[in-house]
């Protein structure tokens, strides 16, 4: 169900049956020497394509790239927009689709650094356009999610840390080099500039993780966790709100 696989004549019988789209959102960084620079989209992807299909509703185009400045600029591949440009991507990207008739957003983070502009993005366009429903959900932050992935991996979700890993081994395992899962654990004295994240945030990729109990099993289930999640999230927006 993406949209860029369908008609223009497609969207528009879609839309006189529904007006909710899926949106992922994702990012081009570092994830330590084990996993992929692409990681956060292939998630978020991963997700809102199944989510879609399971749902039968259109999936729009994956946003990525996204904010990836501190520290994973530091590290050769990261890609990053600035925060007012992402902000700007969400925002028209939203405002395109309400043009021609939607007006109930899903969007599937899959980055915690996209945060910022997501809640500007929503803030603005929820200020100036009419009968409009957006949740943005990050999928790792979800409940359940959390505490299944803390409870089997012994530490709260990180960066590149044993959740993605898990996921990704799912998703794809060919992505994933099993051989150098590794962890690193930092406590910084500060926020500090990107010159000096290596030294006092991780030098490896790796913030505050464990990845070497991934396992795709368990990627399976926080994958299957998801989608049931944010399928009650759709059912609330077009039928309670």
């Amino acid at each position: 169900m993406r949209l860029t696989e369908k008609t223009y004549k497609d969207v528009e019988e879609y839309l006189k049956k529904r007006r909710t789209i899926i949106i992922p959102l994702g990012s081009v960084e570092q994830h330590s020497v084990s996993m992929p620079l692409g990681t956060d989209s292939i998630i978020a992807d991963s997700i809102a394509v199944e989510l879609g299909k399971v749902n039968n509703i259109l999936v729009g185009p994956l946003l990525s790239p996204g904010i990836s400045l501190v520290p994973h600029m530091e590290f050769k591949g990261t890609v990053s927009l600035m925060p007012n440009t992402f902000t700007n991507v969400i925002s028209e990207t939203i405002r395109s689709l309400y043009k021609h008739g939607f007006r109930n957003f899903i969007l599937v983070n899959g980055h915690g650094g996209n945060d910022g502009a997501i809640k500007n993005a929503i803030t603005e366009l929820c200020y100036s356009l009419d009968d409009l429903k957006i949740k943005s959900e990050n999928w790792w932050r979800m409940k359940n999610i959390a505490q299944m992935a803390e409870e089997k991996l012994g530490n709260p979700i990180g960066h590149a840390c044993g959740t993605e890993a898990s996921l990704i081994l799912y998703i794809n395992e060919s992505l994933i080099k099993k051989n150098l899962l590794s962890s690193e654990f930092k406590n910084p004295p500060a926020t500090v500039s990107n010159n000096l994240s290596t030294k006092y945030l991780t030098k490896t990729g790796i913030i505050n993780a464990d990845q070497k109990m991934a396992n795709k099993e368990l990627g399976k289930k926080l994958f299957d966790m998801s989608i049931d999640n944010y399928t009650r999230i759709i059912k609330i927006i077009e039928d309670e709100l």
